[in-house]
């Protein structure tokens, strides 16, 4: 079939697991916000992450933490990454062949979701004509 003209393809997002999707919701929409900015989580010396000892740990609704493991090590606890969202005026410096928001900057400035299959298309400077095929996990 022709496409339409003006139809855009491949916008969606890889979908996040409900855990994940809960933890984006709290993660703010502002410029440089990522995990180090939930409940429980302050910056120590050397810009290392830790958890603050006077907050209790909180929860998902599936028992599992809010802030993951995971995140407090990457790199050590220095990295901000994990759960980062961009911001409209900011050069993203790597591209990703699967947008997981665990340990790099993937996050929409203003939604709570991955950049979809077109946004990262078009940060690799793909006209929105050319088209991708396969299933979204595989884009």
């Amino acid at each position: 079939a022709t496409p339409k003209k003006g139809q855009l393809f491949d916008h969606q997002p890889l979908q996040l697991n409900n855990d994940d999707y809960e933890r984006v919701q709290q993660i703010p929409e502002k410029k440089g916000a990522n995990f180090r900015d939930l409940k429980g989580v302050r910056v120590g010396a050397k810009n290392t992450v830790e958890f603050n000892p006077n907050i209790p740990r909180a929860l998902l609704s599936s028992g599992k933490p809010l802030v993951p493991d995971y995140a407090m090590s990457f790199i050590k606890g220095k990295s901000s990454k994990p759960f980062r969202r961009l911001w409209w005026d900011e050069t993203v410096p790597t591209v990703v062949t699967r947008a997981e928001p665990h340990n790099q900057a993937i996050l929409h400035p203003t939604q709570h979701r991955v950049l979809t299959v077109r946004e990262n298309a078009r940060l690799q400077g793909f006209p929105d004509y050319y088209r991708l095929f396969g299933p979204v996990k595989e884009k």
